[in-house]
């Protein structure tokens, strides 16, 4: 004997076993709330509202992953080429950091040498260039300063005959032509420097070159000081030793002995 399951509202033939009616449970559906905007919120689920009744609520430990459309190879060499791209583009970016600092270094080196600066404070003397703009050789002299606070230096010459008595130490008075000495006096001083070498000069023959410095930078001048400016010109006598008054009297008469008694 057949049977089927009956047609709700159809009747049931003579002889066939009448079964009760039975319909499948279908499960309610979750509808998760959604937001303003339009976008689902998918968590957390809230078991109290309508809309989510019915729907069991996410256990703890769980965390919501994207399923990329990618194989586990294919992931692994995207992960390596963007490390790559982004190592490289570092790599860049500290070269032009590097080349920027040198080239900053390079500007700042450059602005220095433009500017000349005095190791002293003074007075510029004997400018050699005086055209602005023009061009100079490397190690030329440009301009010498006279120091403000240091004092006064003469540079004297000395003939060649007289260069094994002069000593550094020596005391010197020095006779500066602006200043008649015999009004004013002579300016005290010792030798700094004497030169190793000799100069050639036209006239004179061979000099050595000495460097004495002033006791003092002024002149008292009618009861007034009066300050002595780079560029003045003066003799300077540098006393080598003493002698009595007799030797200059006999030094002609020992010089004339010692010359007339030689024969050629």
């Amino acid at each position: 004997m057949s049977s089927s399951w009956p047609t709700p509202g159809a009747s049931t033939p003579p002889g066939a076993t009448a079964w009760p009616a039975r319909s499948r449970a279908t499960p309610p559906r979750c509808h998760w709330p959604r937001t303003a905007s339009g976008t689902t919120r998918r968590w957390p689920p809230r078991a109290t509202s309508r809309a989510t009744r019915g729907c069991s609520a996410r256990p703890r430990g769980w965390s919501w992953r994207a399923r990329s459309p990618w194989p586990a190879p294919q992931q692994a060499e995207l992960r390596a080429s963007l490390r790559k791209t982004a190592q490289d583009h570092l790599a860049e970016s500290q070269r032009i950091a590097q080349a920027a600092a040198q080239d900053v270094t390079r500007a700042s080196a450059h602005r220095a040498l433009l500017q000349l600066r005095s190791p002293v404070d003074g007075t510029v003397h004997q400018l050699t260039v005086h055209t602005e703009g023009s061009a100079v050789p490397a190690a030329q002299a440009l301009m010498q300063i006279v120091p403000a606070s240091d004092r006064m230096q003469f540079e004297a010459f000395i003939e060649n005959r007289d260069a094994g008595f002069v000593h550094a130490g020596d005391t010197v008075a020095v006779k500066i032509d602006v200043f008649d000495y015999t009004r004013y006096g002579t300016v005290p001083g010792r030798v700094l420097h004497v030169s190793r070498d000799a100069v050639h000069d036209d006239k004179r023959g061979l000099l050595f070159a000495v460097t004495v410095e002033l006791a003092r930078n002024q002149v008292m001048v009618e009861g007034k000081p009066v300050p002595i400016s780079a560029g003045m010109s003066g003799s300077v006598d540098i006393r080598t030793g003493r002698r009595r008054v007799i030797e200059y009297v006999l030094s002609p008469l020992v010089q004339h002995r010692e010359e007339s008694l030689l024969e050629r």
